[in-house]
């Protein structure tokens, strides 16, 4: 008899995350901040950079084209940083590079972009709106 994996492989668990930080944007936040959550993509890819989920936001200025980021970080070691402190100068370049990617074909209503960062720390989420900005 095969014995069954009792410990999550890291892809699974990050899967499971992003699909979960997808129903927070779209239902929590949406709910709490009045706006229209559309996801426009997922893992996009471009130039070896890749964005975890990529959104059409409607708030009351219109339409933004949000870029966030997921991250999880369920074993906190001392002296570590945090799912959001994590994302460093070479994190934020390899989003920058997927986001222009992104918009090299965009032709949607947004004429205004953000990178958030969406955090998990095994019992809740961080949200940092407009978490970086381009340099």
């Amino acid at each position: 008899m095969e014995k069954q994996r009792l410990v999550e492989s890291t892809f699974d668990h990050g899967k499971r995350v992003e699909d979960a930080a997808a129903h927070y944007l779209c239902g929590v936040v949406a709910l709490q901040r009045s706006e229209d959550w559309q996801l426009l993509a997922q893992n996009f890819r471009f130039l070896r950079a890749e964005i975890d989920q990529v959104w059409e936001v409607q708030d009351g200025k219109g339409w933004i084209l949000v870029f966030v980021e997921v991250r999880s970080r369920l074993l906190q070691k001392r002296n570590s940083v945090g799912g959001v402190e994590s994302v460093g100068y070479r994190k934020r370049k390899h989003l920058l590079r997927a986001a222009t990617g992104f918009l090299l074909n965009y032709s949607g209503p947004a004429h205004r972009i953000r990178f958030d960062v969406l955090a998990w720390n095994g019992w809740s989420w961080d949200h940092r709106i407009d978490a970086f900005r381009p340099d």
